[in-house]
C-alpha cells in the first residue's frame, strides 16, 4: 500500500456531503464503487487527483490505493489483470491525448478482451486568461488540446463522457461504472478537466447500499435449450467447444455435465479455465482434429469459433452457439454458420442443458453416450502419453525447444499458481501442458497487442496475493510490455510475479506465415524472415536485475527447472523474477 493512502473495503461510503473540490469527492466515489485501486500515470492534469489525495491522508479518509505506473500500457493492463482475477471494474488515470494514445495497444486487448474498466484522462484546461483555478499555465496545454480527444478511443470503449459540471459527477461515476461492469464489460472513458476537479463539490450522493451496477443475464429460451438437447441426443460424435466461458467459473462443471451426458468429446480455447485439465473427456487444445469429424457441435461463449481458412466442420454437421453476445456485434465481420443461437450466461443455459438432454436420451442414446465416453478417456490417455513422450525427448536438445520449457513449467507450477500467458507461436506448447484444474488460474489477454501478461500480473497480484502469479511471454512480447516499467511498478506495488520469457531472438509470429503466403518465396529460400529478428538480443535477465528483480539467462536444459524453482522462491519472498529461456533462433 502506497504510505499517506488510507485503503478501505470497496463496501466503503459515507453520507451525502459536500467536499471542498470536486477532485476529493471523485476519490470517494471511486472507492464506494469497489475502485480499490487507481492505477497511474501522472500528468500537469492529474495535479487536482494528487491534492486530493494527499488531503483526504492528512484527515484520515479513505481514497483508493495509488498504484504508479511508469507506463500507461502498465496501467491499462493492470487494470485489465485485476479485473479478470475479480470482475471487479478499476480506474485508470492516464495524460490528456498523449497519455490516451500510449496506452493504446493495452485498450484495444481491454476492449477484445471484454475487461470493465474506467479509464480516465485530464483533458486540456478550459480556460487561459485567469478566468479560473486551474486554467492553462503551461506551453503543453495548448499543444495537448485536440477537437475531438475522445476521437481516439471511440472505437474501442462501450461508452465515454466529458465532466463538465459537478452537480452530476455521482451520477457520471455510477453511470460509467454500471457500463463497464454489465456483461459483456468493457472499458469506458472518462476525461476530467482540471477546472471542474478544481471546483466545490456539495451534496455528493453515495451509492446505496443495495445499488448494482449489473443487470442479471438473459435467460436461455426453453424452446432452444430443448432443441438443442435433441441435437445432442441424436449425435454419433458429438463435440463441445469451450471458449470464454471460463471467465464464469460456475460454468465450468455443467460444461462437463453436459458431455458427459452427451458423451461429447471437448476441446477448448484455453484463455480461461473453462474445462477443468484432468476431465477425462478433455482432449485438450486439438480444435483442428476434432472438428471436421463431429456431427454436432457445441460452442460455448466462442470468440472465434473456427478459421475457416484452417479448419472447418463437416458440411452436415449441426452447429450450436451458447453465447452472452451470440451475434458479436462490436466484430465488423462474424459470420459463422450457427443452426441455434442461444442468448444466455453459459452457466445456466449449460445447467439447463443437461436436465433437458437428460429428459430427451433414450435408453439406448444413453449407453451409446456411455460407449463413447469409454472411447474418449482412451484417446485422452493415448494423447497424454504421446505429448509426454515427445516432451522428455527433447531434455537434452540444444537449443532448448518451447515444448520442454512448457513440460519444465508443468513440473515446478503448483497448483495454486496463476497463469498469465501470451506467448504467441509458442501457445499450442503452453496450452496442452498447463491445463489447469482451478477456474481463474490461467487468463490470456483476448487481443493481440504484445506486452500484456507481465503488466496483467501486477494487477491479478493485486487482487490475489495469496497465489503465487506467472506471466508466460515471448522476447517480442517481453520488450513490448516495457520491461522496465512494469518491473518497476511491480516492485513499488509490492506484486511479484514471475516472468517467463520464450526466447526465440525475434517475432517468428511475423516470420513463420510468410511460409503459408511465399511457400516457395525469396524468404523461405533465405530463411530469412527481413525485420523479423531481434539480433544482437538485450540482456532481459540484467533488465530484471536493474529493476531490482531476480534475473536468469538460461540455455541449457538441464538447468531450467532448478532455475525455474529457484524464479518461484523469489517471488514468494517478494521479489519479482525473470527467467530468460533461450530456444533456437528464428
Amino acid at each position: 500500500m502506497t504510505a499517506g493512502i488510507v485503503e478501505a473495503n470497496a463496501s466503503s461510503t459515507e453520507n451525502p456531503r459536500d467536499f471542498d473540490q470536486a477532485a476529493e469527492a471523485f476519490l470517494a466515489l471511486l472507492l464506494a464503487h469497489g475502485s480499490r485501486y487507481v492505477f497511474i500515470n501522472p500528468g500537469t492534469d492529474t495535479f487536482p487527483l494528487q491534492e486530493a489525495w494527499a488531503r483526504r491522508a492528512e484527515q484520515g479518509k479513505p481514497s483508493p490505493t495509488p498504484i504508479m505506473c511508469l507506463h500507461e500500457h502498465t496501467a491499462v493492463s493492470a487494470a485489465h489483470g485485476y479485473f479478470l482475477a475479480t470482475n471487479q471494474p478499476q480506474t485508470v488515470v492516464v495524460h490528456v491525448d498523449a497519455g490516451t494514445l500510449n496506452a493504446g495497444g493495452a485498450l484495444h486487448n481491454a476492449q477484445r478482451g471484454q475487461a470493465g474498466m474506467l479509464f480516465c484522462a485530464g483533458r486540456a484546461p478550459y480556460t487561459w486568461d485567469g478566468e479560473m483555478p486551474g486554467g492553462k499555465d503551461l506551453p503543453i496545454h495548448w499543444w495537448q488540446e485536440q477537437l475531438d480527444q475522445a476521437g481516439i478511443v471511440r472505437g474501442f470503449v462501450k461508452w465515454h463522457y466529458e465532466l463538465s459540471r459537478t452537480e452530476n459527477l455521482a451520477g457520471i461515476v455510477e453511470r460509467a461504472f454500471a457500463v463497464a461492469a454489465n456483461e459483456p464489460a468493457g472499458p469506458v472513458y472518462l476525461t476530467l478537466p482540471r477546472e471542474v476537479l478544481m471546483l466545490p463539490a456539495t451534496d455528493v450522493r453515495m451509492p446505496g447500499p443495495h445499488a448494482s451496477n449489473r443487470a442479471t443475464a438473459a435467460a436461455a429460451d426453453p424452446e432452444a435449450i430443448a432443441q438443442a438437447a435433441t441435437y445432442l441426443a441424436r449425435a454419433d460424435r458429438p463435440l463441445i467447444v469451450a471458449g470464454r466461458n471460463g471467465r464464469d467459473p460456475q460454468s465450468v462443471a455443467p460444461l462437463e455435465r453436459v458431455a458427459e451426458l452427451a458423451g461429447a468429446r471437448i476441446v477448448y480455447a484455453a484463455e480461461f479455465v473453462s474445462v477443468t485439465g484432468d476431465h477425462p473427456l478433455n482432449l485438450g487444445p486439438n480444435l483442428a482434429a476434432e472438428l471436421p469429424k463431429a456431427d454436432v457441435v457445441l460452442f460455448v461463449d466462442p470468440d472465434v469459433p473456427y478459421v475457416p481458412n484452417a479448419v472447418r466442420p463437416s458440411a452436415d454437421a449441426v452447429l450450436i452457439q451458447i453465447d452472452r453476445e451470440p451475434l458479436h456485434e462490436q466484430s465488423v465481420v462474424w459470420n459463422w454458420p450457427m443452426a441455434l443461437r442461444i442468448t444466455a450466461r453459459a452457466a445456466t443455459a449449460l445447467t439447463s442443458l443437461a436436465l433437458a438432454l437428460e429428459d430427451a436420451q433414450t435408453a439406448s442414446q444413453k449407453q451409446k453416450a456411455l460407449d463413447r465416453r469409454h472411447t474418449i478417456q482412451a484417446e485422452r490417455k493415448a494423447w497424454l502419453q504421446k505429448v509426454e513422450r515427445r516432451a522428455r525427448a527433447k531434455a537434452a536438445q540444444a537449443p532448448m525447444d518451447g515444448e520442454w520449457v512448457a513440460w519444465c513449467l508443468k513440473q515446478v507450477l503448483p497448483d495454486e499458481a496463476i497463469v498469465v500467458e501470451d506467448v504467441v507461436t509458442n501457445r499450442g506448447w503452453i496450452q496442452t501442458h498447463l491445463m489447469r484444474n482451478e477456474p481463474g488460474t490461467y487468463f490470456a489477454p483476448g487481443g493481440s497487442s504484445l506486452g500484456w501478461p507481465q503488466n496483467a500480473a501486477i494487477g491479478i497480484k493485486l487482487a490475489r496475493p495469496d497465489r503465487p502469479v506467472v506471466a508466460i511471454t515471448g522476447d517480442g512480447g517481453f520488450v513490448f510490455g516495457n520491461p522496465l516499467a512494469s518491473l518497476w511498478t511491480a516492485q513499488k506495488a509490492g506484486a511479484p510475479a514471475l516472468t517467463v520469457v520464450f526466447n526465440n531472438g525475434g517475432y517468428n509470429a511475423s516470420k513463420a506465415p510468410i511460409r503459408e503466403l511465399y511457400p516457395e518465396g525469396a524468404v523461405v529460400r533465405a530463411n530469412d524472415g527481413v525485420v523479423t529478428a531481434i539480433d544482437p538480443t538485450p540482456n532481459y535477465a540484467q533488465i530484471a536485475q536493474a529493476c531490482g528483480a531476480f534475473g536468469a539467462t538460461v540455455r541449457d536444459p538441464a538447468e531450467l527447472e532448478s532455475t525455474l524453482r529457484r524464479a518461484l522462491d523469489e517471488i514468494q519472498h517478494g521479489r519479482s523474477a525473470v527467467v530468460d529461456a533461450v530456444l533456437k533462433p528464428i
